[in-house]
């Protein structure tokens, strides 16, 4: 029999077969319908028991509440493809998929994913187990109050952080003051100083994001990833240094921070979730 894990983002769809055959493969979400892709998987391996989803968006006991990356006809999906193939389907927030394959990688049962990319969140790991509160919300990390910004956050505000540590709020200060490259480093070493503190108020605003969740959750790893940080392994010592402005320096002692090591972290995790889902 054959398992199938899918990392379901914005624009690509991500997946990984393993068991009796081991195939790991990327598409573009734009060149075909979700519900073909699967259909083209199971008709190519029909032994398939069960699969695992990593979905960029929120999830609340199994069930797709809210996503800007996906169309709302696809809102249904996990029902539809229990209903389709008959098998159990399991999915969870991308985000916390990533810190579960996080926290096996470095064996930590309190540690905490955070990553930079189009946007910033969190996946969080307590005792072992995710944490993703009530409603499946836990770990929005991008969405508390910071500095007001000269834009608008995907949510609505002007004032949230994800407006100052993410790869969109680059894109953003970066096209109002018309520095040509965007990129972070390209900002950081930019002798126009209006550049240049575009990086340096990303690179701070993620130092208050850790400096944050160390201080509320008191992890042992704290790991950065995400498409931002990716690229950019070289802030890791100016965000070490920084984090001591913003943390509580007991938590903070007992804390380290990590660049994660993992390609395809939240295709892992939805790996993990599958396989501890069907014990």
């Amino acid at each position: 029999m054959n398992r199938l894990a899918v990392d379901l983002g914005g624009t690509n769809f991500r997946y990984k077969i393993y068991g009796k055959d081991n195939i790991e493969d990327s598409l573009k979400k734009s060149d075909i319908d979700i519900l073909e892709i699967f259909d083209t998987i199971f008709e190519k391996y029909p032994n398939i028991e069960g699969i695992g989803v990593s979905f960029a968006g929120f999830i609340n006991n199994g069930k797709i509440t809210e996503s800007p990356n996906i169309d709302k006809n696809e809102r249904d999906i996990i029902s539809q493809l229990c209903n389709r193939y008959n098998i159990p389907v399991f999915i969870e927030n991308d985000l916390n998929c990533a810190a579960l394959a996080e926290s096996d990688y470095y064996e930590s049962g309190y540690l905490i994913a955070l990553y930079s990319g189009t946007g910033i969140g969190a996946g969080i790991i307590d005792s072992g187990r995710l944490l993703k509160g009530k409603n499946g919300f836990a770990g929005e990390i991008g969405h508390i109050p910071y500095k007001k910004a000269s834009f608008r956050c995907g949510c609505g505000r002007y004032d949230c952080i994800e407006n100052w540590a993410s790869g969109r709020a680059l894109i953003k200060w970066s096209e109002m003051i018309k520095c040509k490259e965007p990129l972070l480093k390209k900002l950081y070493y930019c002798e126009n100083k209006l550049c240049n503190n575009i990086a340096q108020a990303y690179i701070d605003a993620l130092s208050y994001a850790c400096g944050t969740l160390i201080t509320l959750y008191n992890p042992e790893v704290l790991v950065l990833g995400g498409g931002v940080i990716d690229t950019n392994h070289w802030i890791l010592p100016l965000i070490e240094k920084r984090l001591k402005e913003h943390t509580l320096s007991v938590s903070l002692k007992e804390c380290r921070v990590e660049i994660s090591k993992l390609e395809n972290a939240s295709l892992r995790g939805a790996k993990l979730l599958l396989d501890s889902s069907l014990i």
